[in-house]
């Protein structure tokens, strides 16, 4: 009997074995067959199909869930015209809590084909991290390419001292037999950025010109024009204050205002540090200014002309994370001789995946407007309200979208097939 249960016993012992033997080599299978890693690149802008053929040693997914390295670029303005590219690269699964973020810069007048060569670099120096810890780090070869002893960015001398200049032109016209309708706008734009101050001025002029030929004595003629001059001057006071101005002179035969200029001494808190406005903002701006207003016509409080002060505060929310972002502002603005004319504009835009495959985009904007001062006291003719020569009265404005996309299917997005540019 105790013969019999020894036996019992070993068979036991060896079953469990061979079973423990079966689930190391599944085990060994699985990740061999998974050695690849699954990358899920986050950029609406990027060159999705360039990265993939540069870059075809890791699998491309199509959810961040099914990924092991989730990329997130981010992009905004610098001082000479130029981007700065935020690549984050954050571990999930086998990588979790390996996260990283790299910084590209490119100048104003880089070429497409050029952003995307340096970005994809870019990528590609993220991703050693993560190859290290697999079967391919025995392939991974790292050269560089630059000067040895090359002067450091802050020695190289800059005969423009941070000045960047932009002109802009463009236009456009279509028409068919009874129609016909043209479209100009142009733009100077100067401007110095530095880790100190900012200091921005652009001025833009635009006319709008349509022909209306409904039978040979009726035509109806439109024509809108606006000007405008801005100045923004920011210092900085810290890793969260900054202070400065801003001004603008302006003309809108649409708005019945001949000339305006304003200017507004504004201070602006940030509760996050400048230093991480890629991934997150929250910015409060107020300000308090005054205005001359010239008039084209005597309007609704028979003015012609008249000095105007006002305040205006701004809270603006800006987040870029791997689940998605969201941008919203509140800007609240009235005039200090009349409180009861009074502005609110509130605008949200909103892009996120709810879970696998899913993603929904929301954008919206509200304004309750009670600031129209500058409404013109005569009659607007039926022409120009339906060709919008005129801004009418108004208590609030809105608009809004949305959008849901659904993917589902294979999990990788490896192939490139450009054929009949589909």
């Amino acid at each position: 009997m105790n013969f019999t249960k020894l036996i019992l016993v070993v068979f036991f012992l060896i079953f469990i074995s061979s079973l423990n033997t079966y689930s190391q080599d599944s085990l060994k299978i699985e990740y061999k067959e998974s050695k690849h890693i699954n990358v899920f690149v986050d950029c609406s802008f990027c060159d999705e199909n360039y990265i993939k053929e540069n870059i075809n040693y890791v699998n491309y997914v199509r959810d961040t869930k099914e990924s092991n390295v989730h990329i997130l670029v981010t992009r905004q303005s610098t001082g000479s015209g130029g981007l700065e590219y935020s690549v984050f690269f954050i571990g999930l699964n086998d990588f979790e809590y390996m996260n990283d973020i790299f910084k590209y810069n490119t100048e104003p007048d880089f070429t497409s084909d050029e952003t995307r060569i340096g970005l994809t670099n870019v990528i590609k120096a993220g991703l050693v991290r993560y190859l290290s810890k697999t079967p391919f780090a025995q392939n991974i070869s790292i050269n560089y390419t630059g000067e040895t002893g090359a002067d450091s960015p802050s020695s190289i001398s800059d005969p423009w001292k941070n000045w960047v200049f932009d002109i802009s032109l463009s236009g456009s016209f279509s028409g068919e037999e009874s129609y016909t309708s043209s479209y100009y706008y142009s733009s100077v734009s100067i401007k110095k950025v530095t880790d100190k101050q900012k200091f921005i001025c652009t001025y833009y002029t635009n006319s709008n010109r349509n022909k209306y030929e409904l039978d040979d004595t009726t035509v109806y003629k439109s024509r809108t024009n606006s000007n405008s001059l801005y100045t923004v001057w920011v210092k900085s006071l810290g890793e969260h204050w900054s202070a400065g101005f801003t001004s603008t002179q302006s003309s809108s035969t649409y708005r019945n205002i001949k000339f305006k200029t304003s200017i507004y001494p504004s201070i602006e808190y940030n509760l996050f540090p400048y230093k991480e406005s890629n991934s997150r903002q929250l910015r409060f701006l107020y300000g308090i200014g005054n205005s001359f207003v010239r008039y084209n016509d005597t309007t609704i409080f028979y003015k012609t002309k008249e000095t105007l002060f006002a305040q205006n505060l701004a809270i603006t929310l800006d987040v870029t994370k791997k689940w998605g972002s969201i941008s919203t502002s509140l800007n609240a603005f009235n005039y200090f001789h009349d409180l009861s004319k009074n502005s609110l504009n509130l605008w949200t835009n909103l892009s996120i995946r709810l879970f696998k495959g899913f993603s929904v985009s929301l954008y919206g904007q509200f304004s309750v407007i009670h600031d129209q001062i500058y409404l013109p006291k005569t009659d607007i003719s039926t022409a120009d309200i339906l060709l919008q020569q005129r801004q009418l009265a108004t208590q609030y404005s809105y608009y809004g979208s949305v959008g849901i996309s659904y993917t589902f299917g294979s999990i990788y997005n490896n192939i490139v097939n450009p054929r009949f540019g589909e």
